[in-house]
Formats: C-alpha cells, sequence, structure tokens
C-alpha cells in the first residue's frame, strides 16, 4: 500500500495595468492580494496471486485500487483605498475546485520466466469513477463521469550473454483531463487571456512503447547502448484559443485527432587503461521526431519536428593526482508548422566544457570546469552566449573523512537566462533574472561503506 499527502499555501500580490486602445473597453487595473491553498491525498493499494502452470510459465491475477483527492482554494482580496487594507473581496477572481478519482483495475497474466528470458502480458479493464465540483459566483457545479478502460501492459526481457541484453515495453493507457479543464470556472488571473472549462472533453488514449540493447561491461567499463521510444496519442488534449478585436484572448480545452512523440539514441565507450593511467572515450546520438495539434481561433494547426544532438567527451586521469575531461555537444531543432503563423522554426546549440580536477598536493583537491555555449535561438540585441567558469578548493582532514571546500560559481559573472518562446500568435524573446556569481562553503563527512570494515569510533554527516 502506499500513501502520499501533499499540503501547499502560496501568497501573492498582483499589482497591474492594462490598457485597451482599439475598443472602447474600460482599462484593467489591479492591486491585490492572492492566496492559494492546495491539498493532494493519494492511496493505492495492490493485491497479486500467483499460479504455476508449468516450470517456467506462471498464471497471475492482480487487483489495483488507487484513489486520489485534491482541493484546490484561490481568494482574492483588492485593495480599498478607504480602509488602506486588502480587505475588499473579488468573487471574480476566487472559486474552489473538488476532484476526486477512484480506479479498480482486475487484470489477469501471465509471467514467462527462463534462465535468460523473462515476459510478462497483463490485460484487464479499469473502472474509473471521475467526481468534480467548483464552486464559483455562488454557484456549485457537479460534474461526475463513469468510465470503462481496457489496459494493457508487457515486458520483455532477454539476456544474450552476461554483458549484452535486450529489454522491450508496451503499456496501453487512458489519462483523464484535469478538474479546471472540464469545470466551468472562468479564470480573469490573466487579463489578456480568459480561460474556462469545457465539460464535454474525452480523456486520452495513451501508447507507450520502448526498447533498448545492452552491450556494457562494467568492469572495463566499455560498451554500447541503444534506446527508442513512442508515444502515441489519440483524443489528445490541447488549448483552444480565439481573439477578439482587442487582441485579448479567449481559451478553452479540445480534444485533437492525433499526436506522437518518439525518440533514440545510442552511446558507446570504451577504456583504456595502463597502471594508474586510464583514459575513457565516450561518444553518442540522441534524436527525436514529433507531431503535436493545436487549434487557434478554431483553426486546426500542425507541428512536426525534429531533434538531433550529438556529443563525444574524453576523460584521462591519473590515479590520485589529476583528472581532466574535455566534453562536447551540438543540439540542432527544426519544426514544420501548417496553418500557423510561421512556416519553420529551428535553432543550433553549441555547448563545450573542460573539467579539471588535481588531487596535489596530498590532501588538497583543487577543481574547475569551464563552459561555452552558444544558442542560435535569440534574437539580436539579446546575448547569444557566454562563457561559464566555477572553481572550488577542498582539503581532506580526519583520515580523509572530512572534506571542507569553498566553491565559486560563475566566476566571470556571465550567466544568462535567456530563451526564445513561439506560440501560435507570437514569438518572444525573454531575458530572466539567474542566478549568478556566487560563493559557497560547505563541509562534508564521509560515511563508511554498508558492509565494509568500520572503525571503533562513530561518526556525523553535515551539510552548510
Amino acid at each position: 500500500m502506499q500513501n502520499e499527502h501533499r499540503n501547499s499555501a502560496t501568497f501573492s500580490n498582483v499589482n497591474s495595468s492594462t490598457f485597451y486602445y482599439l475598443t472602447d473597453e474600460p482599462d484593467d487595473i489591479r492591486n491585490q492580494n492572492l492566496k492559494r491553498d492546495s491539498k493532494f491525498n493519494k492511496i493505492a493499494s495492490e493485491i497479486r496471486f500467483g499460479e504455476p502452470l508449468t516450470d517456467s510459465l506462471k498464471l497471475s491475477v492482480t487487483a489495483e485500487i488507487d484513489y486520489y483527492a485534491s482541493n484546490d482554494e484561490e481568494a482574492t482580496f483588492d485593495f480599498d483605498a478607504i480602509t488602506g487594507s486588502y480587505d475588499n473581496f473579488n468573487a471574480l477572481l476566487s472559486n474552489e475546485i473538488n476532484s476526486s478519482v477512484l480506479k479498480i483495475h482486475p487484470s489477469a497474466g501471465l509471467n514467462w520466466n527462463k534462465k535468460n528470458l523473462r515476459a510478462r502480458f497483463n490485460v484487464g479493464p479499469e473502472f474509473v469513477t471521475f467526481k468534480n465540483e467548483s464552486d464559483y459566483l455562488s454557484v456549485r457545479t457537479n460534474l461526475d463521469k463513469n468510465y470503462v478502460f481496457p489496459r494493457a501492459t508487457a515486458n520483455l526481457y532477454y539476456s544474450i550473454t552476461k554483458s549484452k541484453s535486450v529489454y522491450a515495453n508496451y503499456n496501453f493507457r487512458m489519462e483523464l483531463p484535469l478538474a479546471n479543464q472540464i469545470l466551468p470556472v472562468t479564470n480573469l488571473s490573466n487579463p489578456l487571456n480568459t480561460i474556462v472549462g469545457n465539460g464535454d472533453l474525452n480523456p486520452t488514449q495513451q501508447h507507450n512503447m520502448y526498447m533498448n540493447f545492452n552491450n556494457y561491461d562494467w568492469q572495463s567499463r566499455s560498451g554500447f547502448f541503444f534506446y527508442s521510444g513512442m508515444t502515441l496519442y489519440k483524443d489528445q488534449i490541447v488549448s483552444s484559443t480565439v481573439f477578439d478585436e482587442s487582441f485579448r484572448a479567449q481559451t478553452t480545452y479540445e480534444n485533437v485527432d492525433k499526436g506522437f512523440n518518439s525518440y533514440l539514441g545510442a552511446s558507446w565507450s570504451k577504456t583504456f587503461k595502463k597502471e594508474k593511467r586510464s583514459l575513457r572515450l565516450s561518444v553518442g546520438i540522441d534524436g527525436g521526431y514529433n507531431l503535436n495539434q493545436g487549434l487557434t481561433n478554431a483553426e486546426l494547426y500542425e507541428a512536426k519536428g525534429w531533434r538531433m544532438e550529438p556529443r563525444m567527451s574524453l576523460n584521462w586521469s591519473i590515479e590520485e593526482l589529476i583528472t581532466i575531461a574535455p566534453s562536447y555537444s551540438y543540439v540542432f531543432n527544426s519544426t514544420d508548422f501548417t496553418n500557423y503563423v510561421i512556416d519553420n522554426a529551428n535553432n543550433f546549440v553549441h555547448r563545450f566544457k573542460m573539467e579539471f580536477t588535481s588531487y596535489w598536493p596530498k590532501k588538497v583537491v583543487f577543481g574547475n570546469d569551464f563552459g561555452y555555449t552558444y544558442n542560435s535561438n535569440i534574437a539580436d540585441g539579446f546575448q547569444k552566449d557566454f562563457y561559464l567558469w566555477n572553481t572550488s578548493l577542498g582539503y581532506n582532514f580526519y583520515k580523509d573523512r572530512l572534506l571542507v571546500k569553498v566553491k565559486v560559481y560563475d566566476v566571470l559573472n556571465q550567466n544568462v537566462g535567456v530563451r526564445r518562446t513561439i506560440t501560435p500568435t507570437a514569438i518572444t524573446d525573454a531575458e530572466n533574472l539567474v542566478l549568478q556569481q556566487y560563493v559557497m562553503f560547505s563541509l562534508t563527512y564521509k560515511l563508511d561503506k554498508f558492509g565494509g570494515k568500520k572503525d571503533n569510533e562513530g561518526g556525523m554527516f553535515f551539510i552548510d
């Protein structure tokens, strides 16, 4: 049985001004206090019974019961110039949403367990009770739905040799919409975008597939790894936005017919070792292709994108003396749009990093990592590249169990937080505040390995 409980409370002050020039609408001036309270509780249990059919085949019968409930409350108070306090309750910007889900999933399957082959297949219905309630503008709305979904899972693991294996997995499941996506609560928190739920949403169908091939020797730290996966969607839930003459958005949620995300990658590494010297070479490549649909002004658009990231790294070291580890990666993204504000968007990112650690003189640890990043997906006028240098100096004492260290982050004070966001109506370049140059002091105590030889004296572990 598993239990999960989360509670959170946030308080914020909103001070904004929105002016309308193209229409006669009054300006939206806000000076408010906003309080949000969220609660989430989940209980999950599983009962499983197995009956051997042969020495390697077993019948499995399982019952899974999941229950989770959430409560979200928002209370907004406007500033009262007469009293000088925030005591005017704003009902338009306040609401309460309750949601609960009960899932009962009985299933039957077969487990195959041989010396080099393990396989499992499970299938069964999932009975779902989905209850939602909202309280908005003194109107209480209840929206309850009951579903019966199919659910299936299959796993395969085949060990070819001690270091070589193949693994594959498939599962089919249904994902429910969120409570705020189906309830008729009008979200006016953004003056330029009004959001309301859609009670006619269908759950999303998901087919998830994954496989890998592993040929890696942990003793020599050398080998090859390949992986690939895909998720297919039907009735995927997306935002649907319509703009009025003031270019103010009215957003709800709709189901779209199709969508999928796919990914694959491979890596190879080889370690060469002679006495205390070792050299490790690693190369790899990751990629992916996806298709997503969306709606803007009731028009369906489509985005087809692919991504590729080759990378390589070296790690050269002399035991207890020095480690040098350079690495480089190149990321390329390209997306083609249909019925969209742009036809294509692509960008690339270069990342180079050099890590250097010295263990000389004895008991002294001197570390540096120096990196360079260039991002083409930034408009002119913003900094597209930056250098990042972190350095640290540490000293081991108390039989090398205690390490005191001082670390300086961003020595050159160049770290930047610039990113581009592409939406159906705009391309936005924004520079955000990020944590830049600072110093951190730490004291670390090294614990004995579990199961290893222990000294008589006790110990403590603490980090500042």
